[in-house]
């Protein structure tokens, strides 16, 4: 049977910071630049590190949304904080 993805509030810190750090890159540096130098690195949750890059970078853009919907919903201290964890 399929494992599930998880929700936002199941990730780790680290790995909600690689995905602000893809959707980052995403915004300023454009789709491709992004799925092809800074795609989404899970480190944490064993179902989402066995997603291919493409994926992973899907689920980011699927499940999370945007960076404005990161930052509106968390904070700039915070989302900050987490893109940092994953630097």
């Amino acid at each position: 049977m399929a494992k599930s993805v998880p929700s936002w509030d199941d990730l780790t810190d680290h790995d909600k910071g690689a995905v602000i750090v893809y959707l980052r890159m995403r915004e300023d540096e454009g789709r491709s630049y992004a799925d092809e130098n800074y795609p989404v690195c899970f480190r944490d949750n064993e179902t989402l590190k066995s997603l291919s890059q493409h994926a992973a970078n899907r689920y980011a853009l699927l499940v999370i949304g945007t960076l404005s919907h990161i930052e509106k919903t968390l904070g700039l201290q915070e989302t900050y904080r987490l893109y940092d964890l994953a630097c």
